[in-house]
């Protein structure tokens, strides 16, 4: 039975298709169409997935989206009816921008792909996210985790399985909600929101975490079935901010985006080399940096404790956990080491582009298809050795071609190991945020130069961004401190959790050593990806480090490279030193 899963209209579409027990094809919109976490319907993923498996549109069996329209609609249309007199001009707004083609999600399928109408089937927001977990996550049985900033109601949802079918024991609803509390916090520390979550993470070990006060302030209640104090937050009221008076008279003044962000402690932890002016360093930057840690304390404790309630009320060994909050990669940490579970899976493409997956799994299951076969996330678009050609002659590239891996790999080593950054494009790209050895950008991760390099003159973004060790299994329990079941921790070979570096090894791998001594780390399997594998195992064989730098191949405001042009676009655009295309490198 052939199924495609769409998520669409509010950010990262994509379309996923499932093909009996195989997962065929995945990708985001955005890959495409080159606008970040593009919204739009992913049309462009749609016939790619479609192109992979060789079939037409008819030729599918069902077509299934990943939430429910009219009950999320009914939600935004009961919760703004409350406060349609406090900003009348952005209630209409919002009326507008829910078009009949999120209303009528049914006829605007039906007639864009042409397919009967028989054929298209709904599946609830928080199942999509669970389903793409569970069903992908290769257990028999497991206990449910989901949260993010809201579905149709949910923001949260926990519960189990019973002879793999997803049972739900308790939700929490709009506006009570984790993701949207980080989204505030987003806001208020001067980053844009649905994009620099990532950056709030990456603030907080700068910080000390002596504000939790204020942050157990904002719960009523706290739990599974916790209640956020809606005083200070502007959830229900599309207002242009989250943040209520209240909430800047407790915290203060939130930090403009673009704001200058310097302190004391840059000279001192991230580089013996790092000299700032004085007048630049920010006391205010310290208190930003300090309610950055408290939250993320203050909720990486929360987590941990409903996670302990959850397999108290249900008792499996196995966790799978998905939503956008399951990209917190401290959080995940903080669960994995508990050993509350045995076993932890979280979805690579935790997102809503990951919805578009858990919607075809879970209808799947529900049509009697039971087994599925998810190896790892390489599910996007590839391109051969002809096409790579082809746009190297035709932007009239001087390139050095490689018969052998070996001899790539080789190559491409020594000029790492020589301070090099290099741009590595290979097969096809990853489904979800991560670059995991297709699409990434590659750097020597035993010299501190190279994260501030990278930071500034190849992403473009704030120099306290810390960057990802990809390391060979073999030596991943020499350089980390990990538990004893580490092999069966999926979230490290999906980039998901941060571990401890062992202290003998932080000098070895100061590039990717964050402040606070942690490591958002890569485990790397032979057989999930043998052609990064043996790079990495090359460049040990030179150095006796067997990590490599990576962060994904992109420059700051743009979506990971799909096309070997973008990827050319970015090593002429930027201070990359190479590039490597398939077995072409081209160099500067």
């Amino acid at each position: 039975m052939k199924i495609l899963g769409i998520s669409s209209f509010f950010h990262d579409s994509a379309a996923a298709l499932i093909d009996g027990s195989d997962v065929v094809a995945a990708a985001e919109e955005e890959r495409f169409s080159r606008i970040k976490h593009d919204n739009s319907f992913p049309i462009n993923s749609i016939k790619f997935v479609l192109k992979v498996a060789n079939i037409s549109i008819h030729e599918v069996d069902y077509i299934v989206f990943y939430e429910k329209p009219i009950l999320k609609l009914h939600r935004i249309l009961l919760t703004n009816s409350k406060n349609i007199f406090k900003n009348l001009d952005s209630q209409f707004e919002l009326l507008r921008s829910w078009d009949k083609n999120k209303i009528s999600t049914r006829n605007f399928i039906s007639n864009v792909l042409g397919v009967n109408k028989k054929k298209i089937l709904f599946f609830e927001h928080h199942f999509s996210h669970a389903a793409s977990a569970f069903y992908c996550s290769g257990f028999n049985s497991s206990d449910l985790y989901t949260s993010d900033a809201v579905g149709e109601w949910c923001t949260t949802t926990y519960g189990n399985t019973k002879n793999k079918e997803l049972i739900r024991s308790g939700r929490v609803n709009f506006p009570d909600s984790i993701g949207l509390l980080y989204t505030a916090f987003t806001e208020f520390l001067g980053f844009e929101v649905n994009e620099g979550e990532y950056k709030v993470m990456g603030m907080a070990p700068y910080g000390k975490p002596i504000y939790q006060e204020k942050i157990d302030k904002l719960f009523k209640k706290k739990g599974l079935n916790f209640e956020l104090d809606q005083s200070y937050f502007n959830f229900n009221i599309e207002s242009g901010s989250n943040l209520t008076q209240k909430f800047i008279e407790e915290f203060g003044k939130k930090r403009e985006i673009g704001d200058s962000f310097y302190l004391k402690n840059f000279s001192e932890d991230l580089s013996t080399e790092e000299i700032f002016d004085k007048k630049l360093i920010n006391s205010k930057s310290q208190y930003f940096a300090d309610i950055a840690s408290s939250l993320q304390t203050y909720l990486e404790n929360f987590t941990l404790e409903n996670i302990k309630q959850i397999k108290q009320e249900n008792g499996d060994e196995n966790l799978c956990y998905a939503g956008g909050v399951a990209y917190n990669s401290a959080i995940n940490s903080k669960i994995i080491r508990s050993k509350i579970y045995k076993n932890v899976f979280i979805q690579p493409a935790a997102g809503d582009s990951g919805g578009a997956l858990g919607c075809a799994l879970g209808s799947s299951y529900l049509l009697k298809e039971k087994n599925f076969n998810y190896q790892n996330t390489y599910l996007g678009k590839g391109y051969n050795h002809q096409e790579i050609k082809k746009c190297l002659e035709f932007n009239s590239i001087d390139y050095n071609y490689y018969e052998k891996d070996e001899d790539l790999n080789k190559e491409v080593s020594n000029l790492i190991s020589n301070s090099m950054v290099i741009g590595w494009f290979q097969g096809r790209f990853e489904f979800g945020p991560r670059a995991l050895g297709n699409r990434s950008i590659l750097a020597d991760p035993r010299y501190f130069k190279n994260k501030k390099i990278i930071n500034s003159k190849i992403k473009f973004r704030e120099i306290f961004r810390p960057f990802a060790p990809s390391t060979l299994d073999k030596y991943f329990n020499e350089y980390y401190e990990v538990n004893s079941n580490w092999r069966q921790c999926d979230p490290y070979r999906f980039m998901l959790s941060t571990v401890e570096v062992k202290e003998s090894f932080k000098s070895k791998l100061a590039a990717v050593t964050h402040v606070d001594g942690t490591a958002r780390a890569q485990l790397v399997l032979k057989q999930d990806n043998e052609k990064f594998y043996n790079l990495i195992e090359s460049f040990g064989d030179l150095t006796g480090i067997y990590t490599l730098l990576n962060t994904s191949f992109n420059r700051k405001g743009e979506p990971i490279v799909n096309t070997p042009q973008e990827a050319l676009n970015v090593f002429l655009w930027t201070d990359l030193d190479a590039l490597v295309l398939g077995n072409f490198l081209i160099k500067k």
